[in-house]
């Protein structure tokens, strides 16, 4: 186990070193110029070139990226070409509100679709089946920024419910957290309840058709100590790696969703870099990016090990 843990960590190495270079070539060869977006309309040609230089941009391109990487390596990201602020230090202050949106996301994902899934495959053929499945279909349909939408129109605008936008910290205002946290976490959550009951399903039905769960009937076991107990565990592995996958995906979701609900998170600020072609910031959180789904695989692959012993020899 050991030996697979450090294979698969020294294999993040150059997984990241090439995320860095498309990263970094990506947004050398994207149209614009920051040193003039950041001189404004009025600056002259020596304004915008003497601004280059300070910031390095007339430098070239492999020099530009040995330096950025050095820098990086030395835990330095850059400094904000739009807010003049260090970049660890931004990502920092917006860091939480992205945690605390993906943790409420797979907290509900996981409990909402996990009980489905098992009880479409329980119930197989029934109208419960159909219902579920349907409303996977129509999960995996609509896009998310949709499904914030008629979120915000129908229990913010209509019922008053939650508020439209905005995010407060849970060390704030505990109430005002679940609050403003509970919409986005739902928009969020919709396609990953469905993909993840879809594969509970189909996980399910295979492994209650297995040898040992006619055993444990003829037994006398309680049908729900060989759904929640028996089958599920030995269901589990696909459904983890949905789980899995599913939290990876989350990234992309991130942005969308802070950007519908007004969350001052990480997809929010990607964003906002991107418009303001502040390139040390976007470089930073999409290598940042890269490094949680990469560290997302790694934990999926350990637990597997830990719920089949099997792979661990």
């Amino acid at each position: 186990m050991l030996t697979f843990l450090l294979g698969r960590i020294f294999l993040t190495i150059p997984v990241m070193a090439v995320v860095s270079l498309v990263v970094f070539s990506l947004l050398y060869l994207t149209p614009g110029d920051p040193a003039q977006l950041i001189a404004g309309e009025m600056a002259t040609e020596n304004d915008i070139a003497a601004l280059r230089e300070q910031l390095g941009l007339d430098q070239p391109f492999f020099v530009r990226f040995a330096t950025w990487v050095a820098h990086v390596l030395s835990g330095d990201l850059g400094t904000s070409i739009y807010s003049q602020l260090p970049v660890g230090t931004v990502i920092a202050q917006r860091l939480g509100a992205t945690l605390w949106l993906a943790c409420a996301t797979v907290i509900i994902s996981t409990a909402l679709a996990v009980p489905a899934g098992v009880a479409a495959a329980y119930w197989r053929g029934s109208r419960m089946d159909r219902i579920i499945m349907a409303m996977s279909t129509l999960g995996f349909s609509v896009p998310i920024f949709v499904v914030g939408y008629l979120l915000i129109f129908a229990f913010s605008v209509k019922l008053k419910w939650f508020p439209v936008q905005g995010f407060v910290p849970p060390g704030e205002n505990l109430l005002g957290f679940v609050r403003s946290i509970t919409l986005p976490a739902l928009s969020l959550s919709l396609v990953f309840v469905a993909l993840i009951a879809r594969i509970t399903r189909a996980s399910m039905i295979e492994v209650m058709s297995g040898d040992f769960v006619r055993t444990a009937r003829a037994k006398g076991l309680r049908p729900s100590r060989i759904v929640w107990v028996h089958s599920l565990r030995n269901a589990s592995l696909p459904i983890v790696t949905t789980i899995g996958v599913g939290i990876a995906n989350l990234l992309g979701g991130v942005v969308v969703t802070e950007s519908v609900f007004g969350i001052p998170g990480l997809g929010r600020l990607l964003v906002e870099s991107v418009l303001s072609r502040d390139y040390p910031m976007v470089q930073a959180l999409i290598l940042l990016f890269a490094l949680a789904y990469v560290l997302i695989n790694l934990i999926t692959d350990i637990l597997y090990m830990l719920i089949d012993p099997r792979l661990r020899t």
